[in-house]
């Protein structure tokens, strides 16, 4: 959720949450922890797994607040039945195996708030089965439908070994993991334009993508990044993709577009407001030396499990200073302003944006 924050920059924690394609519940008590205050929904077509999911309710106090409803998410009255304007809608692990994939994100952007965020899970190009699923004809199995037992396991062990897996990988999981994501009459396994035009089309914009995000990491180390100036967080997800297909895409969706900020005017950029994420811990060091003085600085995310050392210069830390501030990017650099070239400022404040140290905002007028 750190990241999700990052890259939707909501103006309060989610007060109506709805869960599309709930399973048996567990993300929806994992939400219901996190956010104890919000109304929950959770909504699935299986008559079992709701049961399921309410059995478990009935367990545990702290579960109860979570509204369950059997409905097909695909159902013309979806919208009606489970309600609307939500401030967060997630929808897992699901849309890669339903027939209409556009009808449902039609129904889930209907339920949207203006200001909320739509989070998509779903296969990328680069997941396992893709590629497994067209070589098990080979060994006399139908990829439509699972037959479990022994040759079926060693079979896997040839596949994991020859993928360059640990051999075990896919070879041990559990028959119901190789029923929904190896076998099974539909599995869309799709690249990340495709996900994102097919929301854009139904009135959603594209914020960021948690698996580039992370492949991201390397970039950091080196100058590399200011090659993607002056593109979009959204726009460099997308090119990641491209370059190194997911195996699962993280994505956040909104009704409303991302501010995109103006890289190549100096004097714009300097009245755009900043605000921090919570994706990194970092402690900023006192001021020292000039503002041009290059400061190493080691930054450890946990939300996205990375880690990247950077060297930026003084000035660049004061801004972290003060984020939050409600203060313009030029107030707080009135000081260095002077020794700060209109590239350097754009180089450094584009490496802390892409890494989603920070946001900049639309600037107050002139």
């Amino acid at each position: 959720m750190e990241w999700i924050d990052a890259v939707w920059q909501p103006a309060y924690p989610p007060r109506r949450i709805l869960v599309a394609g709930c399973g048996t519940g567990n993300e929806a008590f994992a939400l219901r922890h996190r956010f104890p205050a919000a109304e929950i929904v959770a909504a699935d077509f299986s008559n079992r797994s709701i049961a399921l999911a309410r059995k478990v309710q009935r367990r545990f106090s702290s579960t109860k607040a979570v509204r369950f409803v059997q409905i097909d998410i695909s159902s013309e009255q979806f919208g009606e039945v489970v309600g609307r304007n939500f401030d967060f809608v997630s929808c897992h692990g699901v849309l890669s195996y339903v027939a209409r994939p556009k009808r449902v994100v039609r129904n889930l952007a209907a339920c949207i708030a203006p200001g909320g965020a739509f989070y998509l899970g779903v296969n990328g190009a680069g997941h396992f089965s893709e590629k497994w699923r067209h070589v098990l004809p080979a060994f006399g199995f139908d990829p439509n439908k699972l037959e479990d037992g022994p040759r079926l396991r060693r079979i896997l062990k040839l596949y994991d070994a020859l993928s360059g897996h640990r051999v075990g990988w896919i070879a041990n999981q559990p028959t119901e993991y190789l029923a929904g994501d190896l076998f099974g009459p539909l599995i869309r396994n799709l690249p990340l334009a495709h996900w994102t035009t097919l929301c854009r089309e139904c009135g959603l914009h594209f914020l960021g993508s948690y698996s580039a995000q992370k492949a991201l990491a390397p970039v950091f180390n080196n100058d590399s990044y200011e090659l993607l100036i002056p593109q979009s967080r959204a726009e460099v997800h997308g090119l990641v993709d491209q370059i190194a297909p997911a195996l699962f895409h993280c994505l956040i969706f909104a009704h409303r577009a991302p501010f995109d900020p103006p890289w190549h005017n100096a004097g714009v950029l300097q009245r755009c407001l900043i605000s921090s994420t919570k994706v990194s811990a970092l402690a900023c060091p006192r001021r020292q030396g000039s503002w041009k003085t290059l400061r190493r600085v080691a930054l450890k995310s946990v939300p996205t499990n990375t880690f990247v050392e950077l060297r930026i210069p003084e000035w660049a830390l004061e801004i972290l200073r003060h984020s939050n501030s409600q203060l313009e990017i030029g107030q707080i650099l009135r000081e260095a302003l002077p020794e700060i070239t209109p590239a350097s400022l754009r180089k450094h404040l584009y490496l802390l944006y892409l890494l989603a140290l920070i946001n900049l905002r639309q600037p107050s007028a002139p």
